[in-house]
């Protein structure tokens, strides 16, 4: 009621307002009495329901929006009916109908029109602020509520001091109530520092990665609840015969009915007409859609007669509607301009629609005019509301570890999702669902508290190429904090003899290869250990000498910090981390040690020596993982459950065999999870 009844105001005053008519008329007064009454009856239908849905356990936004969807009928029947009651006096251009009639049943009509509108869509909308704004106002301190009340009162005594209008003073005081909650956020965020001392040097941390899910181009929150809702909502009505589904919607003629009249008999003006004429048109398709056949033996026929009514209509309708526009404008240029566009939107969207229903690739396209195709897609592709649907990909699904200290390694296949989950973990992604907690403090309440406790060496990541080694190091350094000049020398020369760059410190990085490039990246890393360390391939591109140096680097540093390892190379994670995760397709396979892992193929791995022409035969009926030709023949290795061949021995597994074995299970659906 603390939104529609004032928005209900605000929609009477604007309708009089723009009508011409006094605000201070009497029977503009009696008309607001009337809306209020009728405003609180749609607001109480939506309350009541929205209590009913949380009693079965819906939080707020999920039962105000679904509240909204199952009813909208009873809501939108009260305002339809009475706005069409109203229409003919507000109408009126009797005179004693536009002096005593008209400012009556104005005001009834915009605040109805307003306050419908706010408590169907926007409350619904508001909730997600208003609750966690009011979550996010009891954790402030008691201080900082005394000042924003201080600040509140002083400005609440200036509004009514200095102005003498009540519609204005409602307008500052609500501005007020937004500004003061609102300033104290952007102050409070903007101050926030990064401060490493959240626990102390030697207190070790443990990473909680609890029930976190990632899914890129994902919803909005608002949109997410809004598709739950309404997938409730369709799923107590979508099966209905096509009589009841019309029941359902025949409130709307009555208004469908008036749109027509007010465009097509009533209206004078030109823009107005133009806005309506495309209001119309997308009225008449949801209309039409209406009528969609409900399941049956006979679907397929009759979903053929709808598809091609609905193109009959959607491509059709805009001709005569265009002849009535140009008529009414004696103007062909711009009838035909404004057709034009209205077709080329009918077929970007047509277009649009029918690639997401193929699930067509623009860049995979080929044929006649392939170029000329993929452009125009692409162009489509671009235009908002007529583009394509984005389709949410689900990176990480439901993911929990435990991360202490030590080497922690994350194993699997391209798109498995290692990055995304390490992104997460430094702050700079944030999750879809789950939280990321070091020692029970949340990454997204702390996350500029605790970022400055994570380093992090992605697989790519940019060099200023004209600079030299040292130069570019101590750039780097001075933005990590150490302003002395002599540390700060010690510090990049100790770290340029880590990587082994000593000799190159004066050389331009642009003359650098992609692996010496790969170890200035791990030696910014070693300008100012974090407590954690996170690595992206680190080993990517270097030499094996060098691959061996860094891993053992790492591995020494891993002795009071977490260090978390992601790469393709087994033998990196067999030799230096003592536990480690397999991801795949964004889930969790299995969290333990190397030594675990290597114990679940024990017994699965067999070695034979065979002749060189039957490789290509057993190649086809077993698991070959590995072969080398020996003296003649060639020994190949077989991961089975059972023995694969008559000359097969078992053999000692390793861990590239362990996640072999892991991943084929996987794929076959024989378990694989942890």
């Amino acid at each position: 009621m603390m939104f529609t009844l004032p928005l209900a105001a605000v929609g009477a005053f604007l309708a009089l307002i723009l009508t011409g008519n006094s605000i201070y008329n009497a029977n503009a007064l009696i008309g607001f009495l009337i809306l209020l009454g009728v405003v609180v009856n749609n607001g109480i239908i939506l309350i009541d329901y929205s209590r009913i849905l949380q009693r079965r356990n819906f939080r707020l936004s999920r039962a105000l929006i679904t509240a909204g969807q199952t009813r909208v009928r009873p809501i939108l029947i009260t305002a339809v009916t009475t706005i069409l009651a109203m229409l003919p006096i507000a109408m009126g251009r009797a005179e004693y109908i536009s002096q005593i009639g008209a400012p009556f049943a104005i005001t009834v009509i915009g605040g109805l029109a307003f306050a419908t509108l706010f408590t169907l869509v926007i409350i619904p909308t508001a909730a997600f602020g208003l609750d966690n704004t009011l979550r996010w106002l009891n954790k402030l301190p008691l201080k900082t509520k005394l000042l924003m009340l201080g600040l509140f009162t002083l400005g609440l005594v200036l509004i009514v001091n200095t102005i003498h209008s009540v519609l204005w003073q409602s307008a500052y005081i609500l501005g007020l109530l937004a500004s003061v909650p609102a300033g104290t956020w952007f102050v409070r965020t903007s101050l926030r520092r990064s401060r490493t001392r959240l626990f102390a040097d030697d207190a070790p941390i443990t990473i909680t990665i609890r029930n976190v899910s990632k899914v890129y181009d994902d919803f909005i929150k608002f949109s997410k609840e809004w598709r739950k809702g309404r997938k409730e909502h369709e799923t107590s009505s979508g099966n209905l015969p096509l009589k009841e589904r019309l029941a359902r919607w025949l409130y709307l003629l009555p208004l469908y009915a008036f749109l027509v009249f007010f465009l097509f008999f009533y209206i004078r003006g030109g823009l107005w007409r133009l806005m309506l004429v495309f209001i119309f048109y997308l009225a008449s398709l949801s209309l039409f859609r209406t009528f969609n056949p409900a399941p049956g033996p006979d679907r397929r026929l009759r979903d053929r007669i709808f598809n091609m009514g609905e193109k009959v209509v959607r491509w059709g309708l805009p001709l005569p509607v265009l002849f009535w526009l140009r008529g009414q404008w004696q103007d062909t240029f711009s009838a035909v301009f404004i057709g034009l566009i209205w077709y080329l939107a009918i077929l970007f969207h047509s277009v649009a629609k029918r690639l997401e229903q193929r699930g067509t690739i623009i860049d995979r396209l080929t044929g006649r005019f392939g170029r000329l195709r993929r452009a125009f897609y692409r162009f489509g592709q671009r235009i908002p509301l007529l583009s394509r649907k984005k389709k949410p990909f689900e990176a990480l699904d439901r993911i929990s570890l435990s991360i202490g200290s030590g080497m922690f390694g994350l194993v699997g296949p391209n798109g498995a999702g290692k990055t995304t989950l390490m992104r997460i973990i430094c702050g700079i992604l944030g999750p879809s669902r789950g939280k990321v907690s070091f020692n029970h403090l949340d990454l997204e309440e702390h996350r500029e508290e605790l970022q400055a406790l994570i380093g992090y060496l992605p697989q790519e990541f940019g060099t200023y190429e004209n600079m030299t080694a040292v130069q570019f190091l101590d750039y780097q350094a001075m933005l990590k904090g150490i302003w002395n000049k002599e540390e700060r020398g010690r510090i990049v020369g100790t770290a340029l003899d880590s990587v082994h760059l000593s000799e190159n410190r004066n050389h331009k990085i642009r003359t650098f290869s992609g692996g010496m490039k790969q170890r200035i990246g791990i030696a910014q890393t070693l300008l100012k250990l974090p407590r954690v360390l996170v690595v992206d391939e680190p080993t990517a591109g270097l030499d094996p000498r060098e691959r061996i140096r860094f891993r053992n680097l790492l591995a020494e540093l891993a002795k009071d910090r977490i260090v978390i390892f992601s790469t393709h190379i087994i033998e990196d994670i067999s030799s230096s981390c003592n536990k480690l995760a397999v991801l795949l397709e964004g889930r969790v396979k299995f969290v333990g040690s190397p030594k675990d892992l290597i114990e679940r193929t024990r017994g699965n791995v067999w070695q034979a020596l065979i002749p060189e022409s039957d490789l290509d035969k057993t190649r086809r009926t077993a698991n070959v993982v590995h072969h080398m030709r020996d003296a003649g023949k060639v020994r190949v290795r077989i991961l089975a459950e059972e023995q694969p061949l008559a000359e097969a021995k078992q053999a000692t597994p390793t861990l590239e065999d362990a996640y072999m074995w892991l991943m084929g299970r996987t794929e076959r659906g024989n378990g694989g999870r942890p």
